[in-house]
């Protein structure tokens, strides 16, 4: 693979932003990734060309806005291995989750179980929680703070024939660990229960398949992928006609619309596009496909690889820099566990939020603390050093990149 990273870098305008007076490094990936011109220029041009709601009257407008939304939710569709009709659009994906969990819940009779985990973000925690008032049972999977992963046999073992809903993770955007969900997925769906996966995490790194994987829903946000504040839930088609969600009266009983609540961010969903077409160029760019004009989806496929193929090299050189740092506490898995492209680590006698800080000053942009994932950093004991320094990397990131955040822990 003849990967260029300038031919990346220069689609980034924050990357070479006048507002800096050195050029800075992004390592704030997990939180949300910079964003390509092209992202830019597709919102742009819907505010000022194809600004009206979506089936509001037969005029120019309204009619072509339609049309760019519907090809936005076929790109994400291809981009997750999913039909369009199965994918709505949201605020963010916390707040689908909370749509979605009180959809679920007005099925949820007292003693039913749902399962959550102590690995994953509150977004794929609270809302099911919250159903405990309707009589749910709540039962909470380990997390084992030794492997950095999820006690699968702790899984195994909380599933059960009163088990309707099982929530978790795709990766853990504290880790990265990549949990076994096609596992989880089958084990829940032999007892008949509803799968939930939360994957804002995994869909900057890895390929999405809906179909092959079999689950129900899952949920992503666009903004950790290279586009706009967007969160996208799927939903396999037989369950989600059956869902019911608590919408207004005069709002489409049909899926996707059925859980759209008002005008959606219409600019975001054209923006959302592009980041995804972002994605195929690189496949179609970089890949070693011999048909460089095979199909959306496979040109996607390819762009994730080529990703993932970048970022791996940059993980392996920076975890084994970080390994040789005596006061540098590595948080990963052992190798027979995947994980993202995703480093976390704490240093001797420093609070994390001041290693971040030390960071800032010399223009590296990376974060600390608990990630929403309140759990994870509590079984680790890390409550009391400002939890965990987070670095992400992603396809503008350069081996320079790397070797400037590794001086400043050095030199700590």
């Amino acid at each position: 693979m003849n990967y260029n990273v300038e031919y990346v870098r220069n689609q980034f305008p924050s990357l070479n932003s006048e507002v800096y007076e050195k050029a800075p490094a992004f390592f704030d990936g997990p939180g949300g990734t910079e964003v390509p011109q092209r992202v830019i220029d597709a919102m742009s041009y819907f505010l000022k060309n194809t600004n009206a709601i979506p089936g509001m009257g037969p005029f120019k407008t309204a009619v072509e806005s339609d049309k760019v939304i519907w090809k936005s939710r076929e790109t994400i569709a291809n981009f997750v291995g999913a039909n369009p009709e199965e994918i709505a659009f949201g605020q963010n994906a916390t707040s689908l989750m909370y749509k979605l969990a009180f959809s679920l819940g007005r099925e949820i009779q007292k003693g039913d179980e749902i399962i959550i985990t102590e690995i994953d973000h509150e977004a794929n925690r609270g809302p099911w929680q919250a159903l405990e008032e309707q009589g749910a049972k709540i039962k909470e999977v380990k997390f084992d703070p030794d492997k950095k992963a999820l006690d699968m046999e702790d899984f195994k073992n909380k599933v059960s024939e009163k088990t309707k809903i099982a929530a978790f993770n795709y990766a853990a955007n504290t880790l990265g660990t990549i949990s076994d969900v096609k596992t989880m997925i089958d084990m829940v769906h032999k007892v008949g229960g509803v799968t939930v996966i939360d994957a804002v995490h995994y869909a900057a790194h890895g390929v999405i398949d809906v179909k092959n994987l079999n689950v129900d829903f899952l949920l992503c946000s666009v903004y950790k992928f290279f586009g706009p504040h967007l969160g996208v839930l799927y939903g396999k088609k037989e369950i989600f006609e059956k869902l019911r969600p608590y919408k207004l009266i005069p709002q489409k009983d049909s899926i996707p619309y059925k859980l759209e609540t008002g005008v959606p961010n219409l600019e975001g969903i054209a923006g959302a596009k592009e980041a995804i077409n972002f994605i195929a160029d690189l496949g179609s760019k970089f890949s070693n496909q011999k048909d460089k004009t095979s199909l959306e989806r496979e040109q996607i496929i390819a762009g994730m690889d080529v990703i993932e193929v970048h970022e791996s090299s940059l993980k392996k050189f920076l975890t084994e820099e970080l390994s040789q740092i005596d006061k540098v506490n590595l948080y990963i898995p052992p190798k027979e566990i995947p994980k993202t492209s995703t480093i976390s680590f704490t240093v001797d006698g420093y609070n994390s939020h001041d290693v971040v800080k030390a960071l800032a000053d010399k223009d590296i942009f990376a974060t600390s603390g608990h990630f929403y994932a309140l759990k994870t950093i509590e079984r680790l004991g890390l409550e009391q050093v400002g939890g965990l320094v987070r670095i992400g990397l992603a396809p503008y990131n350069t081996q320079s990149d790397v070797e400037r955040l590794l001086e400043i822990v050095k030199d700590l």
